[in-house]
This record gives C-alpha cells, sequence and structure tokens, in this order.
C-alpha cells in the first residue's frame, strides 16, 4: 500500500479531512493509477464541502472503473447531496443496471426518486431492495 495512501486513510479516522486530501493528492501523484485514492480523496473533500472537487474526483473514479456499481452509487450520493435528484436518480439507475443484487442502491434510489415525487418508482425501488434483503414490511399485518 502506498504510504500516503495510508496515512491519508489514518487521517480519515482522526476527522481530520484537509490532511487527508493532502496525503491523498501526495498518493495520487505517486500512483495516479490507484481509483481508491480518488475514490478516499472525493470522500475526504465530501466531508469538508468541497463538492466540486468531490465530483471531480467521482468522475474520474468511474473513467477508471466503469463498471464499478459501487463508484456510481457514490456519485449518485454526491449528486443527491448538491440537489442534483436527476442526476442521482441516473447513477443508483446504472448502479442496479451493474448490480442488481445491490440492496443499498436500489433503497437509494428509491429514496432520491421519492424526493422527486416518482412514488411509484420509488415503491418499486423499496420492494426490490425489500426482497432482496428477505424483509417483509408486510409480516405483521399477514400474522394478524
Amino acid at each position: 500500500m502506498n504510504r500516503e495512501f495510508a496515512k491519508g486513510l489514518a487521517k480519515v479516522k482522526e476527522n481530520d479531512f484537509l490532511t487527508a486530501i493532502e496525503h491523498f493528492t501526495l498518493a495520487i501523484q505517486e500512483d495516479s493509477n490507484n481509483v481508491e485514492c480518488y475514490a478516499e480523496r472525493a470522500v475526504a473533500y465530501l466531508n469538508t464541502n468541497q463538492f466540486d472537487l468531490s465530483m471531480f474526483d467521482m468522475h474520474r473514479c468511474i473513467e477508471m472503473e466503469p463498471n464499478n456499481s459501487y463508484r456510481y452509487s457514490c456519485r449518485a450520493f454526491l449528486k443527491a447531496k448538491i440537489g442534483d435528484t436527476e442526476g442521482a436518480i441516473a447513477d443508483y439507475e446504472m448502479a442496479v443496471k451493474l448490480d442488481p443484487e445491490d440492496a443499498i442502491a436500489y433503497n437509494n434510489l428509491g429514496l432520491v426518486q421519492e424526493t422527486k415525487g416518482f412514488r411509484v418508482q420509488a415503491q418499486k425501488s423499496f420492494e426490490k431492495s425489500n426482497e432482496l434483503i428477505g424483509y417483509n414490511p408486510n409480516r405483521f399485518d399477514e400474522e394478524s
């Protein structure tokens, strides 16, 4: 593991995100092909409200790993946070397309759909999430 990357991770654990960013930046300078450096720096930027820089790194992660559903889920989370709900929906939809077994992405997709007033689509997303984790929200009704 890149030493600067390890130092950055340690600073994240201490909630020292500004110093973590410095270490992740040095790690990227040492190895610009390590997607995890960009991903962790994006999270650190997010935690310091540097949304444009976080988005830049999220885009870079997707460029590097276009078939990694988790990268789309992370970017969707950021898009939702900054109010780009359409973009968040598109990214969560890509995440579940790439990984149809990702219950969390389905749930988060439902949450974002709900904020846009897309109740039918949100309900379907929640139902798929529940199905994947084996949760039946109606089980108490059925027992009565």
